[in-house]
């Protein structure tokens, strides 16, 4: 999420970034993820007319307050 809503990576950039943080993932299974969060954390679908960045952006801002420090620093969330 933050690196698809807040960086704006593409899709290939987010596969080279998940690869080297994580190791292997594939484009198609970090999008099914990507959609399957979406719709989890109540978001609007991507395809929604009049979709909200900025409340897209709260909330990818508010969960990542559940995750540690070191792994916010570590994915470059945290400068």
């Amino acid at each position: 999420m933050y690196y698809r809503l807040i960086r704006e990576l593409s899709w290939p950039e987010i596969e080279n970034e998940y690869e080297s943080f994580f190791n292997l993932r594939t484009k198609d299974g970090l999008t099914s993820v990507y959609y399957r969060i979406r719709e989890d954390w109540g978001m609007e679908k991507v395809l929604s007319t009049g979709t909200d960045f900025i409340s897209a952006h709260d909330i990818v801002r508010r969960r990542a307050s559940n995750f540690s420090k070191k792994f916010l620093t570590d994915l470059g969330y945290l400068g």
